[in-house]
C-alpha cells in the first residue's frame, strides 16, 4: 500500500507535463459519453416522431381500402399536413405504402395477398431518404449520421355480423334436410326458422361461427330443448338476434337507375367495365333483338336495358355485362356466368347445373355477380355458385342438391326457402367466406344501410 500511496503523490506533484496528454484523452472519452446521450436521446426524439407518423399515415389510409390508391392519397395527405420533410426530402413517400391481407387467426401481414385488408406503411431518416439524421457531439468521433426507422401496419375489419355469406328474410325461413353449412354461414328468418332433420351447422363439436338468428328463439324448429332431430350443433348456433336486410328494399331504385342510365352516365353500382348501354326488345340465347327486328350478337362490357324478357338459353357462357328487364330473366341450363349483374321487374330464374363465379373468391374479397327481382329469384337445383349476391324485394327458393354455394348472400323481403341437399352422392354444401366480401363498386356504390361501421385498428 506504501508504494501504491507514493506513486500517487508522484503523479499529482509532478509537474513535467506529461499529464496533459492524459487529461485530454479524458475528455476525449467524457465528450464521446457527453455526444453518445445527447445523440441518443436526439435519436430516440426522431424515433418517437417516425412512429407517430407512420400510426397517423397507416390509420388514414386503411380507412379506404380495398381501393389503394385513394388509400395512398388520404396517407400522404396526413403526411405532408403533420410532419414536414427534413434536407427537401420526405421520411415517408407514396412507394412506402404496401398492402396486403392479415388473417384474423394469425395476425400475419401477407404483403400482396388478397382481399386487401391491410397497409403497412414504412417511414426513414436514412441515406437512401437522403435526409439521415445529423448527431451533435459523435461527429467528434466520425459519427456524422444516424439512421432511423419506423414502421405501423393497420387493418380494418368490419364489424357486421353474418357478412361470411347467409340467407335472410324478414318472413321465415323454412328449410329442408341434409344440408351442411360452414364457415360462419348465417341464417336468419325475422319470423323463425324451421328446418327438418339431420342437417350440419359446421362440424361434430365445432359449429364454425355458424348462427342461425330469429327475433324469437320461441319460432325456432326444432324448438330449443327438443330432440334435434339429427342436426349437428343445431341449438348451439340459435341465436336471439335482430338482422337489418340491406337489399329488399333497394332493388326498385337500382331498376330505376338501370333503365335511365345512358352511356354518359353509367350508374356507379354496376362494375366498372360497363362503359356502353343500349335499349333493346329482348334476349334470345347469345343475341338480342331491336325493337325493328333485328338481331345481333351480345357484346360485353354493356349495359342492356330490356323491354321484354331476357332469356339466355343453355349451355352458354355470358360474363360482364349487366341487364335490367321489364319481364323475367331466364338463365338457362349448365349456364357459366362471371361478373353479371342481373335485375328484374318481375322472376328471375337460373335453371340447373349452372355454374356463377370463380373458384376463389374468397380471396378476391369481393362479390362477382349479382341477381335481383322485385317478386321471386328461382334457383333450381345442382348450382355451383361462389360469390353471389341475391336479393328479391318477394321471395327466394332453392331446389336441392347444391355442390359448393360459397360466399353467397341472399335476402328475401318475405320469405326464404330452401329443399333437401342429398341426391345420391350429392350433398348441399354451404360456406362462408372467413374474411367476407364487399361491394366495392365505385363513387355512387351499393353501400349497405345499417350495417355498422368498419373498425380500424394498428397491429404493429
Amino acid at each position: 500500500m506504501q508504494v501504491f500511496s507514493k506513486l500517487f503523490r508522484k503523479f499529482f506533484h509532478n509537474e513535467s507535463g506529461w499529464v496533459t496528454p492524459f487529461s485530454l484523452l479524458m475528455m476525449v472519452v467524457i465528450l464521446m459519453m457527453g455526444g453518445l446521450a445527447i445523440d441518443y436521446a436526439n435519436g430516440l426524439r426522431v424515433k418517437s416522431q417516425l412512429r407517430a407518423a407512420v400510426d397517423a399515415a397507416a390509420l388514414a389510409a386503411v380507412i379506404d381500402l380495398p381501393d389503394t390508391t385513394a388509400a395512398t392519397a388520404a396517407g400522404m395527405a396526413i403526411t405532408n399536413a403533420y410532419f414536414p420533410s427534413e434536407r427537401g426530402r420526405k421520411s415517408i413517400n407514396p412507394s412506402d405504402f404496401i398492402y396486403g391481407f392479415v388473417d384474423d387467426t394469425t395476425g400475419i401481414f401477407v404483403q400482396g395477398a388478397a382481399p386487401t385488408n391491410a397497409v403497412r406503411v414504412l417511414a426513414g431518416r436514412d441515406n437512401s431518404r437522403g435526409n439521415p439524421l445529423a448527431t451533435y457531439l459523435l461527429g467528434i468521433v466520425g459519427i456524422d449520421e444516424l439512421e432511423i426507422g419506423a414502421s405501423a401496419i393497420a387493418r380494418l375489419k368490419s364489424n357486421a355480423k353474418c357478412d361470411n355469406g347467409g340467407f335472410f328474410t324478414n318472413g321465415m325461413v323454412v328449410g329442408q334436410s341434409t344440408n351442411s353449412f360452414f364457415d360462419g354461414f348465417c341464417i336468419y328468418g325475422a319470423s323463425g326458422v324451421s328446418i327438418q332433420q339431420d342437417n350440419k351447422f359446421g362440424v361434430t363439436g365445432n359449429n364454425q361461427g355458424i348462427e342461425v338468428g330469429m327475433n324469437n328463439l320461441g319460432t325456432a324448429r326444432p324448438r330449443v330443448g327438443q330432440s334435434q332431430e339429427g342436426n349437428v350443433n343445431w341449438e348451439k348456433s340459435l341465436e336471439e338476434r335482430d338482422y337489418t336486410l340491406q337489399w329488399p328494399g333497394k332493388i326498385n331504385d337500382i331498376i330505376n337507375a338501370m333503365e335511365t342510365a345512358t352511356s354518359g352516365s353509367i350508374p356507379g353500382f354496376l362494375p366498372g367495365n360497363i362503359t356502353s348501354v343500349l335499349n333493346v326488345m329482348e334476349i334470345n340465347g347469345k343475341k338480342y333483338k331491336l325493337a325493328n327486328g333485328t338481331e345481333r350478337t351480345l357484346v360485353e362490357n354493356t349495359l342492356y336495358i330490356v323491354s321484354k324478357t331476357a332469356d339466355f338459353g343453355s349451355g352458354n357462357t355470358i360474363k360482364n355485362i349487366a341487364v335490367v328487364a321489364v319481364e323475367k330473366i331466364v338463365l338457362g341450363g349448365n349456364t357459366i356466368a362471371n361478373n353479371v349483374f342481373l335485375a328484374s321487374r318481375t322472376d328471375l330464374d337460373v335453371a340447373s347445373n349452372s355454374t356463377i363465379g370463380p373458384s376463389n373468391i374468397c380471396s378476391l374479397g369481393q362479390y362477382d355477380s349479382y341477381l335481383l327481382s322485385k317478386t321471386h329469384v328461382k334457383i333450381d337445383s345442382n348450382q355451383t355458385m361462389r360469390g353471389v349476391l341475391i336479393a328479391s324485394t318477394l321471395v327466394i327458393s332453392l331446389q336441392s342438391t347444391h355442390p359448393e354455394m360459397r360466399g353467397v348472400h341472399a335476402e328475401a323481403g318475405t320469405g326464404l326457402t330452401f329443399q333437401s341437399g342429398s341426391s345420391g352422392s350429392v350433398t348441399s354444401n354451404f360456406y362462408g367466406c372467413p374474411n367476407g366480401l364487399a361491394t366495392v363498386y365505385g363513387p355512387g356504390g351499393l353501400n349497405e344501410p345499417g350495417v355498422p361501421p368498419n373498425t380500424y385498428a394498428l397491429i404493429q
